[in-house]
């Protein structure tokens, strides 16, 4: 299975949560995950931002600090205490990765339902 850098940084932010880590710890996890080489720091750090479709990554904060910042169902998952492998599902399902299918919201209408009911439901 080919592994993506949005992936192992999704995995990097949870152990970096349970560790209790820096976010430049946990971006330095990510690419030895990965088993490449950046081409420099800036391009490390740009990298691992489109890959979470983030703005920044804030090297001094923590990992704890920046997942509630930015990505509150992980935050949610990882204090209800959820298994590495379903807190790392949360986190791609936040940051929009693996998934291909899109949902679509469904609008329905109110009477489009049996009519003979609608009124007692009114009522």
């Amino acid at each position: 299975m080919k592994k993506t850098l949005g992936a192992v940084m999704c995995e990097a932010l949870v152990d970096g949560w349970v560790s209790d880590w820096k976010m430049g710890r946990v971006v330095t996890h990510a690419w030895l995950l990965l088993e490449k080489e950046p081409e420099d720091l800036r391009d490390k750090f740009a990298k691992a931002e489109s890959s979470l479709k983030v703005k920044h990554i804030y090297a001094g904060a923590t990992a704890k600090v920046w997942i509630a910042r930015h990505m509150p169902r992980l935050n949610e998952a990882l204090w209800a205490g959820r298994k590495k492998e379903a807190a790392i599902s949360v986190a791609k399902k936040e940051a929009g990765i693996g998934s291909r299918v899109r949902m679509t919201e469904a609008c329905v209408s109110a009477r489009a339902g049996d009519k003979r009911r609608d009124w007692g439901t009114v009522k």
